[in-house]
């Protein structure tokens, strides 16, 4: 079987192949051994990927080291620039809905709590009056006034 690639596509792959070597590579080694093996397998195929690299007339995305055919460190930066991005983005999305949905399992009302697992557009509303709070906290302040409490003490890590 062939595929042809576009120049466009080819860089597009090696950029697709960096961010899930980068992604498995992490899983694999703090998360589990089901990671670490697909982990793997990942490196293998993006090497072979990177190998073509003059094929597509791509050799600037590339660089010799140690035998072997690697992205150029300026074109990892590029990649890690990404992971940087989604990882922000993630952080304040999780940090947000995590805080709402915590709010909201303590705030609700029984009857409330019932019509939220029994009707999406409840919910929907409902959260989005929690998620929008911290949405709000964040965008203005980020963690700034973001404080950890321990029997009614402020808690620090420099203290």
């Amino acid at each position: 079987m062939k595929i042809d690639f576009t120049k466009e596509d080819y860089r597009r792959l090696v950029k697709m192949g960096e961010i899930a070597d980068c992604v498995f590579g992490l899983l694999g080694d703090f998360v589990s051994d089901e990671y670490k093996k697909e982990s793997e397998q990942i490196e293998k195929l993006q090497s072979r990927i990177l190998e073509y690299a003059n094929d597509f007339d791509c050799q600037d995305l590339v660089e010799r080291y140690e035998d072997k055919t690697v992205i150029k460190e300026k074109e990892f930066e590029k990649i890690m620039e990404i992971l940087d991005d989604y990882d922000d983005y993630v952080f304040w999305d999780e940090l947000e809905e995590r805080l709402a949905n915590r709010d909201m399992e303590k705030e609700l009302t029984k009857e409330e709590k019932e019509k939220v697992r029994s009707d999406v557009h409840f919910w929907v509303e409902k959260s989005e009056e929690y998620y929008k709070k911290y949405r709000e906290e964040f965008e203005k302040f980020g963690i700034d006034r973001f404080e950890f409490k321990d029997n009614n003490k402020k808690f620090s890590f420099w203290k």
